[in-house]
C-alpha cells in the first residue's frame, strides 16, 4: 500500500488476519461533475478497519470527509475502487442488502442528533431495537441501563426540545449504539458543542463502545478531539495523510 493506507489493528494481531478486518477499501474514489468539468472528492485511499479501534480524520469543512463517511457507511456509492466489509464486495450488494447491513451493523451519529421531537428520550434510544422486532419492555430495560451508563437516567423521559446540547447528543450516542454495532461512523459529533462539552462527548463515545468492540471513525474538524483516538488523518487535497 502507499503513504497514504491507514492501518486499524488490534494488538498482537497481524494485518493478514483477514478474520478481524471489518472495514477495507482499495484505492477508493469519489468524484463529482460540476459545470461540465470532473470533481475529485478523494482519490486512490486505501482503508482497513478493524474491531476495537477508534480512528479519527481531520479537515476544515469541504474537504470531504462527509462524503467519505456516507460512502463508508452504504448511504453512497463510490465513482471507483472496492470497498469491503466484513470480506464482501459491497459492489456486488443490492440496495436491500446494504440497507439491511446499515440496520444491523452500522451506527451513526451525526453533528445534529436528529432525535424525534414527539418521542421521550428512552422513546428515542429504544426504537432502533423495537425496529427489530425486540419487545418494548425489553428495549426499554435496555436503553434505561445505556441511558445510565452515559448519566442520563433522570432525563430518560423529557422530550428533546428541553434538553441540553450535551444531553442531546449523548442522547443520539445511546440510539447509535443500543444495538451494538459492529462499525461506529460519526459526523462532527461534538460541532456544536464548546471545547469542554465536545471532548467529554468523545470520551464517552469512546468509552461506551469499547466493551462491544466496535471499530469507530469520526470525522472532524478538531484536532484536539481527534487526538483522542487510536489514530488520526487529514483528509487534504482527495487524499490522506496521517497526523
Amino acid at each position: 500500500m502507499d503513504e497514504y493506507s491507514i492501518y486499524l489493528v488490534l494488538p498482537d494481531n497481524p494485518i493478514t488476519d483477514q478474520k478481524e478486518i471489518l472495514l477495507k477499501t482499495k484505492a477508493l474514489q469519489k468524484c463529482f461533475i460540476e459545470n461540465g468539468e470532473e470533481r475529485i472528492i478523494f482519490d486512490n485511499l486505501d482503508i482497513e478497519c478493524n474491531a476495537s479501534q477508534s480512528l479519527s480524520i481531520i479537515g476544515p469543512s469541504g474537504t470531504g470527509k462527509s462524503t467519505l463517511l456516507h460512502v463508508l457507511g452504504l448511504l453512497d456509492s463510490p465513482t471507483a475502487g472496492a470497498f469491503f466489509l466484513k470480506g464482501k464486495d459491497t459492489s456486488l450488494w443490492s440496495n436491500k442488502k446494504k440497507a439491511a447491513f446499515r440496520s444491523e451493523s452500522i451506527g451513526f451519529v451525526f453533528q445534529k442528533h436528529h432525535l424525534l421531537s414527539e418521542l421521550s428520550l428512552l422513546e428515542n434510544v429504544s426504537l432502533p431495537l423495537l425496529k427489530t422486532g425486540i419487545p418494548k419492555n425489553k428495549a426499554e430495560n435496555e436503553a434505561e441501563v445505556l441511558l445510565q451508563s452515559m448519566g442520563l437516567s433522570n432525563r430518560k423521559d423529557a422530550k428533546p426540545t428541553i434538553l441540553s446540547g450535551g444531553e442531546l447528543q449523548r442522547g443520539a450516542i445511546c440510539r447509535a449504539t443500543i444495538h451494538k454495532p459492529e462499525i461506529l461512523l460519526m459526523d462532527e459529533p461534538t460541532g456544536s458543542l464548546d471545547a469542554d462539552r465536545g471532548k467529554a462527548v468523545i470520551s464517552d463515545i469512546l468509552e461506551l463502545i469499547k466493551p462491544q468492540k466496535t471499530a469507530c471513525i469520526i470525522v472532524t474538524h478538531n484536532l484536539d478531539f481527534a487526538n483522542q483516538t487510536d489514530i488520526s488523518f487529514k483528509l487534504n487535497n482527495a487524499k490522506l495523510q496521517k497526523c
